[in-house]
């Protein structure tokens, strides 16, 4: 940050603990020492975000100092943030999903929205990222949906992304995993909360997956449930490279 000297610094923080019950360890002290490491070769202002950060916005910006919190969704957000923080652009109060200082010294939180589709646009791959990731063997995460309408206890996926499911159009998966597998991906994972919240999109992604012809494999959570027939399994079974998906139990939402 010293040598770069940039105008803005974001940080994202995706869990808030290891979830690990015979050895708890929290991550918010590190995040505070992450903070404080900044603040001392840099003044500019600090925007923190992340899964992590919006499930205990307040706390969180309360105790980190930072200047600006992004909760939820943060694409759209940061964008305008910057363009407001630059002088081009709308009043802070105006952006939803914002927290900031007001004058006085308050925190405000605008209430955040949850848009029709998934992603404001095509998402960007990085070809050094994505040999990084290949070399280490692990798979790229894809986003197929977000949004989950279950009401499993444990899980703070609805409070993240929203109580209800927003597809990705699946000519749009498809087309993404073509270009992954164009530039060398061998294995995906599907980082949707469940791939099958609903049967009609599993069934839609992986016909356009068949038309499109790309030969990739991937991986998912399912929740298990007496939708999944024995004919949706085969169907994402021809969409796999290998012919043999590799599926993860998530929980049952009942």
């Amino acid at each position: 940050m010293a040598r770069f000297q940039p105008d803005f610094i974001g940080l994202s923080m995706r869990n808030i603990d290891n979830a690990q019950s015979h050895n708890p360890r929290s991550f918010t002290l590190d995040l505070l020492a992450c903070v404080e490491r900044l603040r001392a070769v840099s003044a500019v202002p600090l925007i923190l975000g992340g899964s992590g950060f919006s499930i205990f916005p307040e706390e969180i910006f309360k105790h980190s100092g930072v200047d600006f919190g992004i909760v939820g969704e943060g694409e759209t957000v940061i964008r305008r943030l910057v363009r407001a923080l630059c002088g081009g652009g709308e009043a802070l109060g105006e952006i939803a999903g914002l927290m900031f200082r007001a004058a006085d010294g308050s925190v405000v939180k605008v209430p955040g929205l949850y848009g029709a589709s998934v992603f404001p646009e095509v998402p960007h791959h990085d070809p050094a990222r994505l040999s990084a990731y290949a070399n280490e063997g692990s798979p790229i995460g894809l986003q197929t949906q977000r949004g989950c309408p279950l009401n499993c206890c444990y899980c703070t996926y609805p409070l993240i992304e929203g109580k209800r499911s927003r597809f990705r159009p699946a000519g749009e998966v498809a087309a993404e995993l073509a270009r992954l597998a164009e530039g060398g991906t061998r294995q995906v994972f599907l980082v949707d909360s469940v791939f099958n919240t609903d049967n009609n999109h599993v069934i839609e992604v992986c016909e356009a997956i068949l038309r499109t012809g790309v030969r990739i494999n991937w991986e998912c959570f399912l929740r298990p449930s007496k939708t999944i027939t024995r004919e949706l399994l085969d169907l994402m079974r021809r969409a796999q490279k290998s012919g043999h998906p590799v599926l993860w139990e998530a929980g049952s939402g009942w």
